[in-house]
């Protein structure tokens, strides 16, 4: 259980010290590719099912949240 805290602190660390890169617009990619080193220095190829189910999800995200925010407009009067 100890182990689980360490990888998590980890993480944390990692995604803090690049403060910098949050004003980027690739900070989400960064993200997602030092969560995905990490998870393959743990488990190896065993996170590829779950990296390749979180790169199908990225398009479906954005086409639900254009749908949402084009019906919240509509809703609204605004557009």
């Amino acid at each position: 259980m100890g182990g689980w805290k360490l990888r998590e602190t980890n993480v944390i660390l990692v995604i803090s010290c690049s403060g910098v890169y949050q004003e980027m617009p690739f900070h989400g990619v960064f993200q997602i590719g030092v969560s995905f080193y990490l998870l393959y220095t743990q488990v190896g190829l065993a996170f590829l099912p779950g990296a390749v189910f979180t790169i199908i999800l990225i398009p479906v995200n954005k086409y639900i949240a254009s749908k949402i925010g084009k019906n919240f407009f509509a809703l609204c009067g605004i557009l």
